[in-house]
Order: C-alpha cells, then sequence, then structure tokens
C-alpha cells in the first residue's frame, strides 16, 4: 500500500492538473472556480483527485471551538498531518450540524461545488464534504487548486470571502466566529481590513467592536472554572450574551460598579437556565433586593448567599478622585457565578444539567423574581398604551387636515365616503371623551 505523505501528495495533485491542462476541446468547458486571492479575482483550476489522498485542516476555522475544547487537542496541534490527528479532525466534521443534511445531499445528486486545497493537499475548503464522499466510499472529489505561494494570511483571506459569498456548506458557528475575527487581528489586519473581509459595510466598527466584546465576556467567564468552560457551551447562549454586553457598555459609562453587578447577575441566570427573556429583567440589585427577600432565612441556599456577602466599594470611573464610596455590604454575583459554574462544570468543560438542590431553589426564586418584574413593567406599558395610541391618531387626524384642502380638489375625491368616516371618527372621539370625563368625576 503506498504511504500518502506530502511527497505523494504533492505529486498526485501535479499529475491532475497536467491532465487539466492536456484536456483537449475548448478551455472554457473545463471546470474552474473564480476566487478573490491576494485583492484580486482569480481563476482557478478544478481537478478530481481521490479524497483519500487530501488532509483535512486542523485550521479549519468551523472546527476553532469544538477543537480546542477536544481533550486530544494537543495531538492534533502537535503533528496534524498524523492519522490519529486526522482522524481526530474527520469525527468532529461528522459531527457538525449540517453533516448528515450534506452527507445525504452528496449521495443524492453529487458533489455540486468544488473544494479548495493547497499544493500539498491541505483543504482550504470543503473538509466537511470530503468526510462525507470517503464515507460513502466515493473515490472522487473536485477541488481547485491554488498557487503555491498560498499562505496563512492567504488562506485565510480565501475562507472569508468563501464564507461571505455563501459558497461554503454551513455558517460559522456563534463561537467560531469570534474566533475567526480574533485570528484575523492576530495576523495584522485593521479594523477596517478585517470589516471588508466580511464584507461589512454600514456599521462596520460598532459591529466589530461588539464581537470583541462579546469574545473577551466568553473568555472572562470560562476563566471561572477548571477546567475552562468549553467554548460550544456558549454557542446557545448568544443572546443572552448579546443583550448582557448592550446593557453593560451602557450602563458602565456612568456606574461600572453597577455595570459589573448586573454582568454577574445575568451571568449566574444564564447558568441557573434561567431563559433570555427573564434575564433581560435583571439589573445590578436584582439579587439582593428581588432574589433574597424570597428566601426563608434558615434555607440552604439562604446560607450560601449569606457566605457571599461582602462589603462592596464603588469601582465606577470616580476613584480617579480620591478613596471609592462604601456600597455596603452585598452578595458578591461575581462569586456566585463561579460557584454555580463549578457545580456545574465536567471534567471536559462541558455543563451538566443537574443543579443541586440549592442552586434549584435559587433558580426558582429567580425565575419568579424576574416574572414579577415583567408583570410589572407590563402593566406599565398598558396604562401608558391608551395615551400613546391616542398621540398617534391624533398626529394622524392633523395629517389629514393638512392635505385636506389639496385633495378634495382633485377629481375622484369620494365626498360621500370621507363624510361616512367623518362622521363615525366623530361619533367614536365623542363616546371616548364622555367615558373620560365620567372617569374624572369618579
Amino acid at each position: 500500500m503506498t504511504e500518502i505523505n506530502d511527497e505523494y501528495r504533492r505529486a498526485q495533485i501535479q499529475k491532475s492538473l497536467i491532465v487539466y491542462n492536456d484536456e483537449q476541446g475548448d478551455k472554457g468547458l473545463k471546470k474552474t472556480l473564480q476566487v478573490e486571492y491576494r485583492g484580486q479575482k482569480k481563476i482557478l483550476p478544478v481537478i478530481t483527485i481521490d479524497p483519500k489522498t487530501l488532509l483535512l485542516n486542523h485550521n479549519n476555522n468551523r472546527l476553532s471551538a469544538q477543537l480546542m475544547d477536544h481533550p486530544e487537542n494537543r495531538v492534533v496541534y502537535g503533528n496534524p498531518t498524523s492519522s490519529q490527528a486526522q482522524a481526530v479532525l474527520a469525527d468532529l466534521l461528522s459531527k457538525t450540524d449540517e453533516f448528515k443534511n450534506l452527507k445525504e445531499e452528496l449521495s443524492q445528486i453529487g458533489q455540486q461545488n468544488p473544494g479548495l486545497i493547497t499544493r500539498n493537499g491541505l483543504l482550504v475548503n470543503g473538509n466537511t464534504r470530503v468526510v462525507a464522499l470517503r464515507q460513502l466510499g466515493k473515490t472522487g472529489v473536485d477541488v481547485a487548486v491554488l498557487p503555491d505561494d498560498a499562505d496563512d494570511s492567504a488562506i485565510l483571506d480565501l475562507e472569508m470571502f468563501l464564507q461571505m459569498v455563501h459558497l461554503t456548506h454551513q455558517d460559522y458557528t456563534f463561537t467560531n466566529e469570534l474566533l475567526l475575527l480574533e485570528k484575523c487581528k492576530k495576523l495584522g489586519n485593521t479594523d477596517k481590513q478585517i470589516a471588508d473581509k466580511m464584507k461589512w459595510t454600514r456599521g462596520w466598527q460598532k459591529k466589530l467592536d461588539e464581537k470583541f466584546q462579546l469574545l473577551r465576556l466568553i473568555n472572562e467567564i470560562r476563566g471561572l472554572s477548571t477546567p475552562s468552560l468549553a467554548y460550544q457551551v456558549f454557542d446557545t447562549k448568544s443572546q443572552h450574551l448579546k443583550d448582557l454586553n448592550d446593557e453593560y457598555e451602557s450602563l458602565k459609562t456612568h456606574d461600572l460598579a453597577a455595570a459589573n453587578r448586573m454582568k454577574w447577575s445575568r451571568i449566574v441566570a444564564m447558568f441557573l437556565g434561567v431563559n433570555k427573556d427573564q434575564t433581560r429583567a435583571i439589573d445590578e440589585d436584582f439579587i439582593d433586593e428581588d432574589v433574597v427577600k424570597r428566601l426563608d432565612s434558615n434555607s440552604p441556599t439562604s446560607t450560601i448567599l449569606d457566605s457571599l456577602k461582602k462589603i462592596q466599594m464603588d469601582d465606577g470611573l470616580d476613584d480617579i478622585l480620591g478613596d471609592p464610596p462604601v456600597l455596603g455590604e452585598k452578595i458578591d454575583t461575581k462569586e456566585l457565578a463561579k460557584a454555580i459554574i463549578r457545580d456545574r462544570v465536567d471534567d471536559k468543560g462541558f455543563i451538566v444539567n443537574e443543579l443541586t438542590a440549592e442552586f434549584e431553589d435559587l433558580r426558582k426564586k429567580v425565575v419568579l423574581s424576574a416574572e414579577d418584574i415583567i408583570t410589572k413593567n407590563k402593566r406599565k406599558s398598558l396604562l401608558a398604551t391608551p395615551a400613546e395610541e391616542l398621540r398617534e391618531i391624533r398626529e394622524s387626524l392633523e395629517n389629514v387636515v393638512n392635505i385636506f384642502n389639496e385633495v378634495s380638489t382633485q377629481g375622484g375625491f369620494d365626498a360621500t365616503k370621507f363624510e361616512y368616516e367623518l362622521k363615525k371618527a366623530n361619533k367614536s372621539l365623542e363616546d371616548l371623551v364622555k367615558k373620560f370625563s365620567a372617569f374624572k368625576k369618579k
């Protein structure tokens, strides 16, 4: 059996390129792929090669989080071309969300779009397709071949281009997109260059800032436990984190201490399994003022919270003016978040489903308190709704008054219909005035 090494891969690719170039007939009928390469449009040749020949890419950015979380990631990073590393990558790819659908598509209608490889046989795009084709027992895969000068920076640019023009079979997960942007930044790209690669135009700086803020937040939370929480844990919590980040960035400008208490209180809720709508109701004083009052002073949950109380100092922007003011004794919500996460994380960094009795009791109290706040806010909104609707109606009527002279003199104006609607509107207004007058007399 022939050993598949770098030399063999290069030789097979070179042979296929020679065959491609020697093919007779109209060159326009040859398979090609147009990509953006080093800032210019480039037409690449598409060859057919045995999928077993190709190398799965350990720098595949759609696998960044999964690989970082994998117990054998050192094997992959240390020797990515080894059979053991390639087996790990193949297993991870076969567990991605769209793998089953892609495999079925390849089985039924065949490969529709080519992958992309370097001259060494490293897959830049099409890793998942190659694994699926191998499992299906196929002996050929269509791949476009890059020039020999393709380096890490050019490969990353190509991956982003292929993703942005939707030539890939599945999107980045929430955390993989954040890690991709971080990698792009570490390669020396400016914020504007990253935005251009992502095809972001309007509001690109705000969008990119938010992405990096979210990654910093995730890494801060990951640091609460040993082992660190798996990146994949956060893929199902993207909306929680976005809501939290928006509120934090708004609040920190005038009260950093409050922003931090709110942040860790919401993280507590997040890892207690509280839904995103309930979590949005949580502010900086939620744990101390809304949750604590629902707890029995002798309950184990109260004991936990009491043990986490300490004197809080205002670490806001006024610190530079002198000693920070004392905020009083409050529950350390960061330590509470740490306790919950450490209680739930397994030895691989993933969250187990069970909560202890104390934390389950806390979860129920958080949910009840949040729902109470939501109900109160809805009641306030309902009380304001009639006045808001009346304001909108008044503005609409003012608009009708302003344009009446113009439209009433034009042909086609239906005076009869207008008069009918005017009487109905006037009757409704008279009824409302009567009801409001009666209300005021009570």
